[in-house]
């Protein structure tokens, strides 16, 4: 794609998805306390303003960023899949615009499954578009129920992986204090999701299909033997240590180095690619910053900076460049 840095979670709100947000939030308060910081943004703030991010893209080195919005899930059928389509065609527009630093991680109106389905097959031949970003997991739903084989099989079908980004929804109440919900409940709550992916058989039933959990694996590489030793295979067909190094793919959205080298031991440094989530996470730049200050060798920092990113996300026929 670029031989550059290629930053493969880079968040924008377009108005069109901040305003289903809003109207989501006013009908169901409850829904909306973990929108407090998004519902504050004004329209100068980062999660809802390119213009500064190209040339801090550049400062770092990051050629080409992919933009999604901060999946939520809607409990109004309409309102989820008016979101998800207008903000598609403005992420879409966008990186049309300026197809040399950009790219779309297309959203889906879930929990609605058809309706998934039908965005995914409206939107995911564009060629802006390299892969799908869905909510880990929220009440009522989890990913890996069986109505949801459909949403991935379109997925793998057109060849566009799945980045599992944590949901923003109502937690218990054990992580309501000290911004428990913003820092530790995502990595939790996408590692969760991805195991359940794992241990349902969903990637022996769909061998194309590409999983990417964020945050550098969340918990996976700490409790990869603990789930050996105690949660044996569930309905997969192998060892969940062959699925963590060879079906799913990870983000280094961490910035602690006894976690990168932990995560590298135990997936590879080959599953690994850049993920700033900007602005969540402080400045565009650390992802890049995080590899490149590492004891990585020249291979695998090149790996984990575009090699990777730039196989997982052109399996079908490669976007323009310009």
């Amino acid at each position: 794609m670029t031989g550059q840095a290629v930053d493969i979670q880079s968040h924008w709100l377009p108005d069109s998805y901040f305003r289903a947000i809003r109207e989501e939030a006013a009908d169901n308060p409850i829904w909306a306390a973990p929108f407090r910081g998004l519902l504050s943004a004004g329209p100068d703030a980062p999660l809802r303003r390119l213009e500064e991010r190209l040339p801090a893209m550049d400062q770092a080195g990051i050629a080409v960023a992919l933009l999604c919005v901060t999946p939520c899930t809607f409990r109004h059928q309409a309102r989820a899949i008016k979101a998800a389509s207008a903000s598609n065609d403005d992420l879409i527009a966008t990186a049309a615009h300026r197809p040399s630093s950009f790219r779309v991680l297309a959203s889906l109106p879930l929990p609605f499954e058809d309706q998934a389905v039908s965005e995914l097959e409206r939107v995911g031949k564009d060629p802006m578009v390299v892969g799908v970003i869905v909510p880990s997991t929220a009440p009522p739903y989890r990913l890996d129920h069986p109505r949801f084989r459909p949403v991935f099989a379109a997925a793998a079908n057109l060849g566009l992986p799945v980045v599992i980004h944590p949901a923003l929804e109502p937690l218990d109440d054990g992580f309501a204090d000290w911004g428990l919900d913003f820092s530790f409940a995502p990595p939790l709550l996408t590692s969760l999701a991805a195991i359940r992916l794992v241990f349902s058989g969903l990637l022996d039933e769909l061998p194309e299909l590409d999983l990417v959990v964020p945050h550098l694996g969340g918990v996976l590489p700490y409790l990869t033997q603990r789930l050996v030793d105690q949660s044996g295979r569930g309905g997969a067909a192998h060892d969940i240590q062959h699925y963590l190094r060879s079906r799913l793919y990870y983000d280094n959205c961490s910035y602690h180095k006894p976690a990168l080298a932990c995560a590298i031991a135990t997936f590879g440094a080959g599953r690994l690619m850049i993920g700033s989530d900007y602005p969540f996470r402080g400045g565009i730049g650390r992802c890049v910053e995080d590899i490149e200050s590492s004891e990585l060798d020249d291979h695998d920092r090149r790996a984990i900076l575009f090699g990777t990113a730039e196989r997982v996300l052109t399996k079908r026929t490669p976007p323009p460049t310009s």
